[in-house]
C-alpha cells in the first residue's frame, strides 16, 4: 500500500482528560482504523495541537498508519486545555495523570512513548512518581534551565526568552482555540525591533508569564541585560 493509502486507514479523534483539580485538557488522537490496541506515542506541548511539531516531524497521522496510537496534547493553560499556564510548574503533575489515564484507554495495549523537542522534549522527562513512559525521544531539552538551556554560566540567553516569549503569545489563548497571531504581537519581529520593544509588549500582554529563561524582568526595560536578574526558583505566576 503506498502512503496515501496508509493514510486513509487512519482514525482521527478528540479526546479530554480531566485532572482531579477539574481542568480539562484536550488531546487529539490517531489510530489506524483496523486492529488494536496499539502502543501510544504521546506528545504535550502549549503551541497548539494541531501543529504538533509537525516543522520538524512526520505528521502524528503517519505514525498511526504505521501502527500506533498517536495523541497529542495541549498542555495546561494553552490551545483548547483549561487552567493557567505557569512556565513547566504543572507538567510532572498533568503529565503523570495523563500517561495513567492513556494507559487505560482501550485503544492502547499499555506500552507508551513520548517524542517532541523543546518544550515538547521537557514535558518527556518530568513525572511526578515512579511510572515513567516506557521510552523516550526527547531533543533540544534538558532538566536544567540553567545548565542545559538559557544560560553560559550565569548570564542569561535573555535574546531567546523574550524571543520565546513572543513566539509563544501569538498562540491562541487557553479555551479560546482561535486567538492566534495578530499585527500587534507579529510586529517587534517582523520590524527587526523585537530586542527593545518586544519584552514590554509581552509582559503587557501575559502578565501571568513573569518568569522565562532563567531570569526575572526587575526594571522598565527588560530588554536591557542590568533589568535582569537570576530567577528566584519559585513558580512563574
Amino acid at each position: 500500500m503506498d502512503g496515501a493509502g496508509a493514510l486513509q486507514e487512519v482514525i482521527h479523534g478528540e479526546r479530554q482528560l480531566v485532572l482531579p483539580d477539574g481542568v480539562a485538557l484536550q488531546a487529539s488522537c490517531w489510530r489506524p482504523r483496523q486492529g488494536g490496541p496499539w502502543p501510544a506515542l504521546l506528545m504535550r506541548q502549549p503551541y497548539g495541537r494541531p501543529l504538533a511539531s509537525t516543522m520538524v516531524y512526520a505528521h502524528p497521522a503517519w505514525y498511526a498508519a504505521h501502527g500506533y496510537l498517536v495523541v497529542v496534547q495541549d498542555v495546561r493553560g494553552c490551545g483548547d486545555s483549561g487552567g493557567s499556564f505557569r512556565l513547566f510548574a504543572n507538567e510532572a503533575r498533568d503529565g503523570s495523570c495523563t500517561m495513567a489515564w492513556l494507559r487505560t484507554q482501550p485503544e492502547c495495549n499499555g506500552r507508551i512513548g513520548c517524542y517532541g523537542f523543546s518544550y515538547q522534549g521537557l514535558t518527556q522527562l518530568l513525572w511526578d512518581g515512579p511510572d515513567g513512559p516506557d521510552c523516550t525521544a526527547p531533543a533540544m531539552a534538558g532538566l536544567s534551565l540553567q545548565h542545559h538551556w538559557c544560560r553560559d554560566g550565569r548570564a542569561d540567553w535573555w535574546v531567546l526568552g523574550l524571543a520565546w516569549a513572543l513566539s509563544w503569545r501569538q498562540q491562541p489563548v487557553s479555551g479560546a482555540g482561535t486567538a492566534g497571531p495578530t499585527a500587534a504581537s507579529a510586529k517587534p519581529f517582523t520590524a527587526g525591533i523585537f530586542l527593545k520593544r518586544g519584552g514590554a509588549f509581552s509582559s503587557r500582554r501575559t502578565p501571568r508569564i513573569t518568569c522565562c529563561a532563567g531570569g526575572r524582568a526587575t526594571g522598565k526595560h527588560p530588554w536591557r541585560l542590568q533589568d535582569w536578574m537570576p530567577c528566584c526558583g519559585a513558580p512563574c505566576s
